[in-house]
Formats: structure tokens, C-alpha cells, sequence
């Protein structure tokens, strides 16, 4: 997709852990911690792990554990109970000990949200950004989209793009930076943008990719930032406003 000198090796912190990506895709399907499903939780896990490699990110070995021990469960579920050897070994007992490891992590993680918000709030007011419409300035996009919203944003683009062309070749191949510079570009007479406008161009899923990895790479420089009105809601592309911008 690139030469060796414009590659951006992308390091960001995606989830804080298994657990974290595990309640993330709970939380964004509205199902209940004590009523998992585990077939379908397990797949969406899956994807979120292929989705994490394709892109080329830092994945630590629990994740993989976590991701064998929900194939564990889900195998186990399809078994004859006579097959367990111990009630330990049970689908059930399983499931019931991975429920109450995310009960616990839940309390702390909304602990420590409670605490960054008393923090933060000082600094959660925004000026109206130029070039938003007057529906749009009624409802602020005031939620901070996580990194978790916008891998699942992108497993959308993916699956409406996947008749796309895995493998294209091209003359002259688009860097990742030249994609940071292209969506600048727009920002700057724009301010912001919706997150599916930025793939409107792509060409095959590579193109769909590095754009991602592009504008991950401006949301660690603190160039743009990633906005919601609701929680797990549509994304929105902000421009962060820089020191000589006029007021």
C-alpha cells in the first residue's frame, strides 16, 4: 500500500484489557451481563480480534486466552452433560465465573469513569464548530467516541464494502500519510465530518483500512477527535482547533 518511509505504525490503547473489549460489545448490543449469549458474544469477539490483527495492532496474549476460554464454553455447551468430568468443567459454572469477573470489572470500570468526569468537566464545554448545520448545532455531539466505537463503526464499513476487492493493485499507491493530509484538508473548511464520509472514495478494503489507520494516527496527534450524541451512536469527525486558528 506503501513505501517502508511512509508507514505509521499505529500505537494506541484500544481496550484495557479482555474484559473491557468483552463488556464493550455487551454494552453495545444492550444485552444483559447475567443473560450472555455465548455463541453470539463469541463470534463478535472473534471479529473484533481479526479485525484488531488486520489493522495491524499491538494485541497482548489475554486476549487470545479470553478468546479460547469463550470457545471453551461454547464447545462445552454443545456437549451431552455426561461429558463434563466436573462441575467445575460445566458450561455453566464457566459462564457463571465469567459473569461475575465482568460484574466486578463493571463497578470499578463505572468507578473510574465517575471519577474522570468530576475531573473533566471543567473542560467538556466546545465552541460551535464552523460549518455545522443548524439541526445538528441542537444536539451537541458531546460523547467521546472510544476506540471500541469506532472498530465497530468499521466492521460496518467493512461489511458494506465487502464486495470490494480485497487486493488492488494501483500505479501509485496513497500513503497513510497522504490520507492524514486528504482528511485535513477537509476539516479545515469543513470542521467536521461524518465518520462514513471518510471511506466514500475507497476502492477495495486495503484503501477502507488505511484510511482507519490514517485517522487513528490524527486522533493520537490530537488533530481530530471522534464526537457521539448518545452513547454507541453515530460517529462524527471533529477538527481540533490548533493555536493561529482564528476565533
Amino acid at each position: 500500500m506503501e513505501s517502508a518511509s511512509d508507514l505509521v505504525r499505529v500505537k494506541l490503547e484500544l481496550f484495557e484489557g479482555p474484559l473491557d473489549l468483552l463488556l464493550h460489545l455487551i454494552r453495545m448490543q444492550h444485552i444483559d451481563i447475567a443473560a450472555i449469549p455465548i455463541a453470539h458474544i463469541t463470534q463478535q469477539y472473534l471479529d473484533t480480534i481479526r479485525l484488531m490483527k488486520e489493522l495491524d495492532l499491538d494485541i497482548a496474549g489475554e486476549y487470545l486466552v479470553m478468546a479460547a476460554t469463550l470457545i471453551l464454553i461454547k464447545s462445552r455447551m454443545l456437549l451431552p452433560p455426561s461429558s463434563v468430568l466436573n462441575e467445575e468443567e460445566s458450561p455453566e459454572s464457566m459462564k457463571e465465573e465469567l459473569i461475575r469477573r465482568l460484574n466486578e470489572y463493571q463497578v470499578f470500570k463505572e468507578a473510574g469513569h465517575h471519577l474522570e468526569k468530576l475531573e473533566s468537566d471543567h473542560s467538556r464545554f466546545y465552541p460551535r464548530p464552523v460549518g455545522m448545520t443548524e439541526e445538528e448545532t441542537h444536539t451537541q455531539w458531546v460523547i467521546d467516541a472510544s476506540l471500541g466505537d469506532l472498530l465497530a463503526a468499521l466492521q460496518d464499513i467493512c461489511r458494506k464494502h465487502s464486495d470490494l476487492p480485497q487486493h488492488l493493485v494501483k500505479p501509485k499507491p496513497v500513503s497513510i500519510r497522504v490520507r492524514m493530509a486528504a482528511i485535513m484538508q477537509i476539516l479545515v473548511s469543513r470542521h467536521t465530518m461524518v465518520f462514513r464520509e471518510l471511506f466514500t472514495d475507497c476502492s477495495s478494503r486495503k484503501d477502507v483500512i488505511g484510511t482507519f489507520l490514517a485517522l487513528l494516527e490524527l486522533i493520537r496527534l490530537h488533530q481530530v477527535t471522534a464526537r457521539q450524541r448518545t452513547a454507541f451512536g453515530d460517529i462524527r469527525i471533529v477538527r481540533v482547533s490548533q493555536p493561529g486558528d482564528p476565533p
